[in-house]
């Protein structure tokens, strides 16, 4: 009889332990989804209040955009203009990803975040417009569209000048 209540011992000793690891894991988990979440505000807090210098950021570089349509035009200032533009669709990148993690917290919240943040953070650009249809805020859908189109449309401007300035280049290095 002693053996017998030896192993029970062992067993119910071991059950602890096994339950005592589980509960470890899951407090771990917790503490992981807690400090992903703390991210997300935090990243929503720091989007909020950059918000305004980004904006200004944004009107600088559109208005710059505009005035480097002279150099692009002449043969001389095409490279300067393509890595201008570059530089340009960075800030227009980066105002589109600030407003669509604004426009994503705002309608969906920590979930929506979490979603977009899963596919490579690029994700909350689609996510804030899923959103955005399906809340029906068309001035917010629209200027997601107008961003990624600046963004994307002064980068294969970019290119494109940058490919026509080499061209040029060479041509004129060979005669």
């Amino acid at each position: 009889m002693r053996v017998r209540s030896g192993r029970s011992a062992e067993a119910i000793v071991d059950k602890a332990k096994n339950l005592g690891l589980v509960l470890l894991g899951l407090g771990v988990i917790a503490g992981v989804v807690l400090l992903f979440a703390l991210f997300i505000e935090g990243a929503v807090w720091v989007t909020v209040k950059l918000t305004l210098i980004v904006e200004w950021a944004n009107t600088i570089a559109f208005v710059a955009a505009v005035f480097l349509i002279v150099p692009a035009l002449t043969r001389f200032g095409r490279g300067f203009a393509a890595i201008s533009y570059l530089l340009v669709s960075y800030v227009f990148g980066l105002t589109l990803w600030m407003y669509a993690l604004i426009v994503a917290y705002a309608l969906w919240g920590t979930v929506g975040i979490i979603i977009g943040l899963a596919l490579m953070g690029v994700g909350v650009v689609p996510v804030a417009i899923v959103a955005a249809l399906l809340h029906a805020e068309w001035y917010a859908l629209g200027n997601l569209v107008f961003a990624i189109v600046l963004t994307f449309g002064t980068r294969a401007l970019a290119a494109f000048l940058a490919s026509k300035a080499d061209r040029e280049r060479g041509v004129a290095a060979l005669s």
